[in-house]
Formats: structure tokens, sequence, C-alpha cells
């Protein structure tokens, strides 16, 4: 009888310890494009154009300044998941002009897991801009999931 009493209490401890979760998210759940920003322009560089670079867009509550960190010169935003565009605009102090980008993308909802929930991943199909500071724009990486970054370069 004792030894039954072992064989439950050690079954029912090892089920309890492998029950447990963390409720923690140990995945990356976020789809960033980054975007590359390379200044040519010699007026716009004497006039210090990328010092009050931002990127906004009309669907986000804040703008991104542009911070040399990570890659040399680039800005990572992520792509609106309700639309089947994007839009953002970049401006600076330094100047009254601005240029506006249109990325006509696919968004994919995953379940990822209970605790991280659902994740978008994007396909960017095509792109528009006008061409007031934008010289030419290149895209590097039209796929944006979690485990691979899109990519594009912007020309200045």
């Amino acid at each position: 009888m004792r030894i039954i009493r072992n064989i439950f209490l050690i079954a029912a401890t090892a089920i309890y310890f492998l029950s447990c979760t963390s409720d923690e998210c140990v995945f990356d759940t976020e789809t960033f494009l980054i975007t590359e920003v390379n200044v040519v322009d010699t007026n716009l560089i004497n006039i210090g154009f990328l010092d009050s670079m931002s990127v906004y867009s009309p669907a986000w509550t804040d703008s991104i300044h542009y911070l040399e960190e990570g890659i040399s010169g680039s800005i990572s935003y992520s792509l609106s998941p309700n639309d089947v565009f994007t839009e953002i605009i970049i401006t600076s102090k330094r100047t009254t002009e601005k240029d506006t980008i249109i990325f006509y993308h696919q968004s994919e909802m995953i379940f990822l897991s209970p605790e991280c929930g659902f994740i978008f991943n994007f396909t960017i199909d095509s792109f528009k801009n006008t061409w007031n500071l934008i010289d030419s724009l290149t895209l590097v990486n039209n796929e944006l999931t979690t485990d691979e970054e899109g990519y594009i370069q912007i020309y200045l």
C-alpha cells in the first residue's frame, strides 16, 4: 500500500510541474520595415537634413525621429494591419519639402502561441512615392515576418 501511495505522489508532483507555464511570451512579436536613408544631395547634407528628419503617418499617433543606431542611417516601423496600404511621410525641420511613400501590402494574421497571441506578417506588393526629396527608392526585401525584417533603401 505504501508503494502505491508513493507512486501516486510522484506522479501527481510530476504532472503538477509539467503542466505549469510561465505565461510569458518568449517569441518576437513585432514585424518591422527597416528603412535605410542615404543622403547624397550635398544641399541636404549642408543644411543638416538628417539632424531633424522624422517619419510619420496619418495613421500613427506619433512620429519616428532619425537616430544613428543599428544599421547606419536607418529607421524601423511597422505597416498597418488594418489596411491594404501604409502611407508614410518623410520630412525635416531643415526644409519645407516632404515626400510621401505609399506601400501596398498584404497582411496575414498568425496565431503564435497562447502566451503571445496573434502576430501579423506582411508582403509588400508595390509602392509609389513623390519625388520632392527622394532621388530613388529600392525595395530590397518585401517580406516582413517576426523572423525576417523588410528592407528598403531611400536615396535623397
